[in-house]
């Protein structure tokens, strides 16, 4: 049974219809990639799963509970902005202990304390917990941002392109730690990004968006060799893709192709 299911999911701005009667079921502890081309409406999608948006229509449901009327501090969703969002006046560490510091927590300070400082050592920043966001490398920002969203242990993880902001070098080893930390806390997560080697090396699956909608959810493998639509094939691979406008029929047992006017 899915963990969390988006049934018929809707939004627009006006005339502009960003998503449109969206579907999918993701698993529990699955790592699932939201991929597709930048507008396509994938940071849009986070706003709604975490409640920061409401939907126009469709369902949101989270272990059977539809929450699309339920505020984002009661949805047990955490997530990691793109441009890593800390708040300037505080040091790492109380950036990290903010969720835990919230109204309804009321959350011992040694707890807190043990809390921080395990995720902390488990991203490799724990140096860095007594220093300022502006002290901070992109590279330790986005482990503090990660951090923050994983400190609470919630049930699910939203994650905004969260590598797109460090250098290539630091990009390329959390790709390799990245499932690896979030595998330790069984936790689902939606990852965003607009580049398919990122979608390719982290998902569990990956749904390709455009057009408003999900047009493939498959494994990495089963969508590069086998898209659905010439769209999505365009998507994946660097160079991309040639097509031709193409004949093709068998005659004497033979397949023969017609490639303007060539035979093959």
């Amino acid at each position: 049974m899915s963990y969390l299911d988006l049934d018929n999911l809707s939004k627009s701005f006006k005339d502009d219809k960003i998503i449109s009667n969206l579907n999918a079921k993701i698993e529990k502890g699955e790592f699932f990639v939201v991929f597709g081309p930048s507008g396509s409406g994938k940071t849009v999608l986070l706003r709604l799963l975490s409640g920061i948006m409401m939907a126009d229509s469709g369902e949101i449901k989270m272990d059977n509970q539809i929450i699309n009327e339920l505020h984002p501090e009661e949805r047990d969703v955490s997530m990691a902005f793109q441009n890593f969002a800390l708040y300037p006046h505080m040091k790492a560490y109380e950036n990290i202990a903010s969720p835990l510091r919230a109204k309804n927590k009321n959350m011992p300070e040694n707890e807190i304390h043990e809390k921080v400082n395990e995720i902390a050592n488990l991203l490799k920043i724990g140096h860095v917990l007594n220093q300022f966001p502006k002290e901070l490398s992109n590279g330790q920002k986005q482990r503090t941002s990660l951090a923050r969203s994983l400190v609470d242990k919630p049930s699910v993880v939203l994650l905004d392109d969260p590598l797109r902001n460090v250098d290539a070098k630091i990009r390329f080893e959390m790709r390799l730690e990245l499932p690896k930390v979030l595998k330790e806390f069984n936790t689902t997560v939606i990852y965003i990004t607009q580049d398919f080697r990122e979608a390719m090396a982290l998902g569990d699956r990956i749904a390709v968006l455009y057009d408003g909608k999900f047009n493939d959810i498959d494994s990495p493998k089963n969508i590069y060799q086998n898209p659905s639509s010439l769209t999505t094939a365009k998507l994946f691979g660097d160079p991309t893709i040639n097509n031709f406008d193409a004949t093709i029929k068998k005659q004497n047992g033979f397949v023969e192709v017609d490639v303007n006017g060539e035979h093959f």
